[in-house]
């Protein structure tokens, strides 16, 4: 048992919240913890239907707050309820469990990896279009080289989509797609999907966090410029 004479704690309580709607069955818990300071008698309980149901004690404030945030969780959850969200200290604070992270190409990423592209494609005396997305295929940085086809813009975003979306080459699906392929109709499925080479996925520590794309030159150019690029910045490309 917590001394409150000797020890600081945190006590975490939860009420009941007003449906949103008439209809609605519930409204949920709300949740809210506090530190209470050694000597304090017992924590201010301002909200009628109160409820303390955790008491933990701590050593300080620093201590209390790393406290409140990982005991909030356990405390807000009811049987039989629709997880609430709650709030703690003035933030509102989601209950992510479940939630996945995916890690991507930041905007400074990809406009350096474009930088790179440009310097490669330079190099082969081409001029391309490019572009970068993140691991779901949503377009990160794009651009057009003075000089390059109106359309290969188009086709670079494809390409990059479509190298992240099975994370394989854009090449790889050329000749599957073609009448009699395994894939033949793939490239139909989606007004995206571009199987021409020069998209290519980008690796880091194994992850698939995104794609990159390229037209302008031979399809053979494409990729090697983007190859080269992605190389230089440290991602992995199969």
């Amino acid at each position: 048992m917590v001394n409150p004479a000797t020890e600081s704690f945190v006590a975490v309580t939860v009420w009941p919240l007003l449906p949103a709607s008439p209809s609605a069955v519930s409204g949920g818990y709300g949740v809210q913890s506090q530190f209470v300071p050694r000597g304090t008698e017992s924590p201010s309980a301002t909200m009628c239907h109160v409820r303390v149901v955790l008491v933990v004690a701590v050593e300080d404030r620093e201590q209390a707050v790393a406290t409140q945030l990982s005991a909030i969780k356990p405390a807000a959850t009811q049987p039989g309820r629709r997880t609430p969200r709650v709030i703690e200290a003035g933030f509102r604070v989601a209950l992510v469990d479940r939630l996945v992270t995916r890690r991507q190409p930041s905007l400074e990423q990809a406009l350096e990896l474009l930088e790179r592209l440009r310097a490669e494609a330079r190099a082969r005396s081409i001029e391309l279009a490019m572009c970068v997305v993140d691991a779901s295929g949503h377009v990160i940085a794009s651009q057009r080289m003075d000089g390059a086809p109106l359309g290969a813009l188009q086709l670079a975003s494809g390409k990059a989509y479509t190298a992240v979306l099975w994370g394989m080459r854009s090449g790889d699906f050329m000749e599957s797609t073609q009448p009699g392929g395994a894939d033949w109709g793939f490239n139909a499925t989606d007004e995206r999907i571009v199987v021409y080479a020069g998209g290519l996925p980008l690796f880091a520590d194994g992850e698939l966090v995104g794609g990159a794309g390229a037209s302008g030159g031979t399809a053979e150019q494409d990729e090697a410029c983007v190859a080269a690029a992605a190389e230089a910045l440290g991602f992995t490309t199969a």
